[in-house]
């Protein structure tokens, strides 16, 4: 019996700090990326060929249930040096863009590769040169 409570307990653990606690670290990286492609990325323009819908899980912050939602993600082509990249952005809500085909975006890109890339058109990515 006791060692049946441990493992209830120990999943218990896992859910109450486990989940948040992955949440934080992607949130982490995803801000680490956004700071190294705002210091040395390229900015390049990008038109908006597609707009994709997928289902996404969220935990809302008055409970603890999870629910599904739909998110955008923008597609959107730029050529460089007469090759065609395709980028995905970040996922957005459908409260949070305004996007449509054919928009122009600015997307941040490795210079050296641009299909290393960082792509949230919600942020002002702009530089003062």
């Amino acid at each position: 019996m006791g060692d049946y409570l441990s493992i209830i307990m120990a999943l218990i653990l896992l859910t109450v700090f486990g989940v948040p606690l992955i949440f934080f670290c992607k949130y982490l990286i995803l801000k680490n990326r956004m700071k190294w492609f705002l210091k040395n990325g390229i900015i390049i323009d990008a038109k908006i060929v597609k707009i994709e819908n997928e289902p996404f899980l969220r935990y809302p912050t008055n409970s603890s249930h999870m629910y599904n939602t739909t998110v955008h993600r923008l597609i959107a082509i730029a050529e460089i040096g007469k090759i065609k990249y395709r980028f995905r952005s970040e996922r957005l809500t459908k409260n949070e863009h305004h996007f449509k085909l054919g928009d122009h975006v600015p997307v941040l890109i490795k210079p050296d590769n641009p299909l290393k890339y960082f792509f949230d058109p919600l942020i002002n990515i702009t530089r003062e040169q």
